[in-house]
């Protein structure tokens, strides 16, 4: 997956996050969301940084997940300048400056726009091995929606999924949304 994520060309990669950015912000809940986790992309994945800027001039604070102690679970904190509010992390990711942004409950995040290294139809996700979004996401109330963002190269038909594994609920690609069916579970 990383080998196929990181073969498309730059311009390719941007203007296939063009199409994964109008497909997410015509979905439903992020209409009607207010409070929306983003997450600060790197160069290989879906750019997320022209989504950060179009919410922000939406009149909406987009916010971004921190780590705050490895091995525990994500901060999340509303970004209102995303240069001043933002420094290197764990793993060299850009996550908001516990100095200049105060932390939200996870609570009261309405939607949750999630990376992964892969998803497959049921929408399990791949990370990175981490488990941050996974001790992290289980806080949300059970009317969040959790939103993958991939390139078609990303998706899979099957993943292995351990019981801890948090699901999403869509999985937005350049070329379709994908809305899992679990029944009988992941």
């Amino acid at each position: 997956m990383r080998a196929a994520r990181q073969a498309l060309l730059p311009a390719d990669r941007a203007a296939r996050s063009a199409r994964i950015a109008e497909r997410l912000f015509a979905l439903p809940e992020m209409q009607e969301a207010e409070r929306v986790l983003f997450y600060a992309s790197l160069a290989e994945e879906v750019d997320t940084w022209p989504l950060l800027r179009a919410w922000l001039k939406r009149g909406r604070l987009p916010f971004l997940p921190g780590v705050e102690r490895r091995g525990g679970p994500l901060r999340a904190a509303p970004v209102r300048d995303l240069v001043a509010d933002l420094k290197p992390g764990a793993f060299g990711i850009l996550q908001p400056d516990p100095s200049r942004t105060g932390a939200v409950e996870w609570r009261t995040i309405q939607v949750a726009v999630l990376p992964g290294l892969a998803f497959d139809l049921r929408g399990c996700r791949l990370g990175r091995g981490a488990g941050y979004y996974d001790r992290s996401l289980p806080a949300l109330v059970a009317a969040a929606r959790r939103i993958g963002l991939a390139f078609e190269c990303q998706v899979v038909e099957r993943l292995p999924a351990e019981p801890h594994d948090v699901p999403v609920d869509r999985v937005v690609t350049e070329d379709r949304i994908i809305t899992p069916r679990r029944p009988g579970g992941v």
